[in-house]
């Protein structure tokens, strides 16, 4: 209850539903802990289907009663003998073989009072790295038979703590002990101390002590605390009107948001600091010190979760503005599940930290985390395949909100690009909605997207049309191409490209510049009806699929323009200016953009929007 209490305490502005999220994720992390000791429990009768772990363990030495049998066993019930005076059994801890039997007793005691008074002093024990397997650290370039614990501070340096791995009682396995080094170093180290001043200074019934803590300590405990709170309360209100006083601007207004939003968390940070530093100069004994250290790692990592998931709400916030600033509409309706996600990942790593802090082994919790998240990720495959589609879609953008396009064998508008769908508008006026994960998968084609729109019919003649009204023809529409303002001069090319059926046929290849389709789609027009004034200048007619009769050999009109065109073309010839196969650079310069456009006469004129 008093863990639930400070994560509510910490994290007031977190939505309930995440911090059920975190209340769940502590109860799995707890059970994770304690389901290892039920899973490996050796069947009773020994029957033929026990798992092969249960057999391990009964061949396995049993575990030594006092818990030597692991480095951390030792450590802790050193600390836990000494922290209740009972020297006796905290000499149990030491490695005594060097000390006859007779006086082994006495002597014993009295060097796990001095190892006890140099760790209150002047030790340091690394609780987060001792080990839990009976074979201890086995990387530390230290002998198999030895595990450094700790250090013990002196005026010339640090001296290790370290412990030996010696054969224990007959039927029982090797035990963890403080090598004899050890204990003369604390004999040294507790000779050099002095008493503690303040103790001196307090009457009688405050030096009484519960849990290893003096009442004057406690007293000082709470008082630091206070102290603690109320300097870092100052301390980040006196940041805060700093910083507001030196950001005025409003372009400074993100740094200033930033600052209100993590005083809280800063404020925590910083009292614990302070509490931590002076703790150092009560003089209190290590047992409490273990303890205390934990209660401060537990708050940090809370503080730290408390910063991260406010700083993660702020950015994904500016992200968000910044969106839908730029119109990208189907990115700012993924950003509350973007936001969801990382507080959920970060209050989740944030109570493996805290419990990590209070030195729970998290190791078979997490593994319970993994296969639960495999379970959940097999159950929602379908989800989270539509989701991550989503996800594509939103950061390649081969699409946007808004864009006319081509999906596999369908087109139509994009209305909406959801978490696991996207919604499209189709030429029927009705709404498809496709799965982001198909969606993402299909051939998409963006017509919104195209700089420029492609002209590309192919004219065909009637078969009378003679081969010099062909170049006429050939050089009139390339020459109405280049005049024209819409039309891209590289590449703008007409090509005579063959017999058809029932024409002759011209292929025209030119790039349109238009802001829309529908602009496109007018000046289309207004190029093909400049195409059919040209052929009907030239003497010719558009084919279509028929059968022509001669009844009369009388001139047609067709044969007058086809003279003319003739007339014109021997003209080009005669001066040198036939522009085929290809016009001339200065030709086509000179004739860039000299088309009006609009034609005269129409209700509008062609000046860009």
């Amino acid at each position: 209850m008093a863990v639930a209490g400070r994560i509510q305490e910490v994290t007031p502005h977190m939505p309930h539903r995440l911090l059920i999220a975190a209340g769940l994720a502590t109860l799995l992390l707890l059970a994770g802990v304690a389901s290892p000791s039920v899973a490996q429990a050796p069947s009773p009768h020994g029957s033929p289907g026990a798992p092969a772990e249960a057999d391990d363990a009964a061949a396995a030495p049993p575990a030594d009663p006092l818990g030597r049998s692991t480095p951390e066993g030792a450590v802790a019930g050193f600390l836990e003998a000494s922290a209740k005076q009972d020297y006796a059994r905290a000499a149990e801890y030491l490695d005594l073989r060097s000390i006859p039997g007779a006086r082994r007793a006495r002597v014993g005691a009295e060097l796990a009072r001095q190892l006890k008074r140099a760790l209150d002093g002047r030790g340091f024990i690394e609780r987060w790295s001792l080990s839990e397997d009976r074979a201890g650290t086995l990387d530390d370039e230290l002998p198999p038979d030895r595990e450094r614990v700790g250090s013990l501070r002196t005026d010339d340096g640090r001296l290790d703590i370290v412990l030996i791995r010696l054969a224990g009682d007959p039927g029982e396995g090797p035990v963890w002990k403080f090598s004899a080094a050890t204990l003369g170093h604390a004999q040294e180290v507790a000779s050099g101390l002095t008493s503690n001043r303040l103790e001196a200074m307090m009457p009688e019934r405050l030096t009484a002590k519960v849990f290893d803590v003096a009442l004057w300590q406690w007293i000082a405990l709470a008082a630091l605390a206070a102290a603690a709170a109320l300097l870092s309360w100052l301390a980040v209100r006196g940041l805060r009107l700093a910083l507001r006083l030196l950001l005025r601007s409003e372009r400074h207004a993100h740094w200033r948001l930033l600052t209100d939003r993590a005083a809280g968390p800063l404020q925590l940070l910083l009292g614990i600091l302070i509490f931590g530093f002076a703790v150092a100069g009560l003089g209190v004994s290590i047992f409490a010190r273990q303890y205390l250290g934990q209660v401060l790692g537990f708050l940090a990592a809370g503080a730290l979760t408390w910063l991260a998931v406010r700083v993660t709400e702020l950015g994904t916030e500016a992200l968000t503005r910044r969106l839908a600033v730029r119109g990208r509409l189907g990115a700012v309706s993924m950003m509350p599940l973007l936001r969801r996600a990382s507080t959920a990942v970060l209050v989740v790593l944030g109570v493996i930290t805290a419990l990590g802090a209070l030195s729970v082994n998290v190791t078979p919790a997490l593994a319970a985390l993994g296969v639960g998240g495999l379970a959940v990720a097999l159950a929602a495959q379908k989800t989270i395949e539509n989701l991550f589609g989503g996800v594509t879609l939103i950061t390649d953008q081969p699409v946007r909100v808004g864009d006319f396009c081509r999906f596999g064998d369908r087109v139509g508008t994009i209305e909406d690009i959801g978490m696991r769908s996207t919604r499209v508008r189709t030429l029927d006026r009705t709404v498809v909605t496709v799965p982001n994960a198909e969606f993402a998968g299909l051939h998409l084609e963006n017509f919104s997207a195209r700089d420029r729109y492609w002209f590309h019919p192919t004219i065909g003649v009637r078969y009378e049309t003679s081969p010099d009204q062909i170049r006429l023809l050939l050089v009139e529409i390339r020459s109405m191409l280049y005049a024209h303002p819409r039309v891209s001069p590289s590449p703008a090319r007409i090509r005579f490209v063959g017999f058809g059926e029932s024409s002759l046929n011209l292929e025209i290849f030119a790039y349109v510049t238009a802001a829309d389709f529908d602009e496109f789609l007018e000046v289309q027009e207004d190029l093909l009806l400049r195409i059919m004034a040209i052929v009907d200048t030239a003497g010719t007619a558009i084919a279509f699929p028929s059968r022509t009769m001669y009844i009369a050999t009388d001139p047609t009109p067709a044969e007058q323009g086809r003279a003319a065109a003739s007339a014109t073309v021997q003209a080009w010839r005669d001066r040198r200016d036939l522009q085929l196969p290809r016009f001339s650079p200065d030709r086509i310069q000179g004739l860039k953009g000299t088309l009006p456009y609009p034609p005269p006469g129409a209700a509008v004129d062609g000046a860009p929007q």
